[in-house]
């Protein structure tokens, strides 16, 4: 194996860095819908207004 080859791999990982943050974004935005139905919730349940 020659070394040569490296740099691809680091093409490949510079190329699927956004993607991460991009996941990171959906599990925020999902976390954000649970959190609102939960409050939603403990809304009902106390009855808070």
């Amino acid at each position: 194996m020659r070394q040569g080859g490296e740099p691809q791999g680091v093409q490949i990982v510079r190329q699927g860095e956004p993607t991460p943050y991009h996941c990171d974004f959906n599990s925020l935005y999902i976390y954000g819908m649970k959190f609102k139905r939960l409050a939603r919730h403990h809304a009902t349940m106390y009855r808070i207004e």
